[in-house]
């Protein structure tokens, strides 16, 4: 700075503190506050419609068939417990039954879930919610 002559550059001692104390607070964390509905919506769904799990389903028998579904449902159900995920939608569709039946079956040996059925407009009645009890870390 040249003497006598005021640069626009010149700061004070004050706007010096004052940018100093600025920097020096806590940053907080921002919260990202989520909606209702991503909240309650299932973060993972499982088809086990057999179109969507083998490549010749006309091939197979019906033991086969219901082997490859309960199969895919328990290793999805691994994944979603090791992951500690809350929710999983198992989408068997309506049909005779027979899946439905043994999926709860399946889900009975489990501890620290329980299931029911999963949203009637979204998916009908060809649909099981399992909710996983989530236990502190």
């Amino acid at each position: 700075v040249i003497p006598g002559n005021r640069s626009e550059h010149e700061v004070s001692n004050a706007q010096v503190s004052a940018i100093i104390r600025e920097k020096e607070k806590p940053v907080t964390p921002r919260i990202r506050r989520t909606n209702r509905k991503e909240r309650v919506a299932p973060p993972m769904e499982v088809d086990l419609h057999i179109e969507k799990l083998a490549k010749h389903p006309k091939r197979l028998s019906n033991h086969e068939i219901l082997t490859i579904q309960l199969d895919e449902a328990k290793r999805q159900l691994d994944f979603a417990l090791r992951k500690r995920l809350q929710r999983v939608v198992f989408i068997h569709g309506v049909g005779e039954g027979i899946l439905k039946s043994e999926l709860e079956y399946l889900f009975k040996r489990y501890e620290g879930i329980k299931f029911y059925d999963a949203d009637y407009q979204k998916y009908g009645q060809g649909a099981t919610e399992v909710y996983i009890f989530q236990s502190p870390k």
